[in-house]
């Protein structure tokens, strides 16, 4: 909290506008209905193993506030594997209601192979635009973290090293997602081909351009709004390869 209060002057909610008990109440309540949520979710997917997830990502989220953020790169995986397992987990899901499904099994089954390979595509793009938007928000926000002991990789290594890596992992996800165009093209996905190639692959060519040139930490905060931009583009386009199947 006190590193919020350094990092995001103004826009921290318990900055004097709640208190901290009010905010640890509302913070169980939501947990409690998210708990409740995935388990009643898990038995119409026909398997209670599957609310056990739910409690295991809080649990893990909370580690990862008290001990995980403040190290180097571990912090930024937990966040981005978390980011990709939530499209993981829609579809692990929506494949437990198939099988309690016969019929709708049989209708698809001969689809599954593709759609598993989609699946994994985009949430393999999740992990890697929210480990490089973890970075970017590293190198923005060292100033507090370092006042408040963290080791994050920016502080341990500096702001140089931290851009490169950033720069790389951009450079990774073009290079990726040229390969997923490529096979779109030759599938016949026309439409999202073009998509991602425009809303997708030119703000990525911005943003490691943004990198590249940006070098005081504090004007990091576009480039990281920029990041954001471009994991809503890359979710949008599900729908146009759902629309193209």
């Amino acid at each position: 909290m006190n590193t919020d209060r350094k990092n995001k002057a103004g826009k921290n909610m318990l900055e004097g506008k709640i208190s901290v008990r009010i905010a640890l109440r509302v913070y169980y309540i939501i947990n409690g209905l998210a708990i409740l949520a995935g388990f009643y979710l898990a038995y119409m997917a026909g398997s209670y193993q599957l609310g056990l997830i739910f409690p295991a990502i809080i649990g893990l989220l909370w580690y990862y506030s008290s001990r995980y953020q403040r190290m180097p790169l571990w912090g930024n995986l937990i966040v981005a594997m978390l980011s990709a397992m939530v499209i993981l987990i829609i579809w692990l899901f929506e494949f437990f209601m198939l099988l309690n499904n016969s019929g709708d099994f049989v209708n698809v089954i001969n689809q599954l192979g593709a759609i598993n390979k989609y699946i994994w595509a985009y949430a393999l793009f999740a992990f890697l635009v929210s480990l490089f938007r973890e970075m970017l928000k590293d190198i923005q926000d060292m100033k507090g973290d370092m006042t408040s002991g963290y080791r994050t990789l920016p502080i341990i290594w500096g702001i140089k090293v931290a851009r490169v890596i950033t720069a790389s992992l951009i450079v990774l996800t073009i290079a990726l997602l040229g390969i997923a165009q490529w096979y779109l093209y030759h599938k016949g996905f026309i439409l999202p081909f073009w998509y991602l190639m425009l809303a997708v692959q030119t703000i990525l060519v911005y943003l490691l351009y943004l990198v590249i040139i940006t070098k005081d930490n504090e004007s990091y905060g576009f480039p990281g709004i920029t990041a954001k931009i471009i994991m809503l583009a890359g979710i949008l386009s599900m729908e146009l390869i759902y629309i193209s199947f």
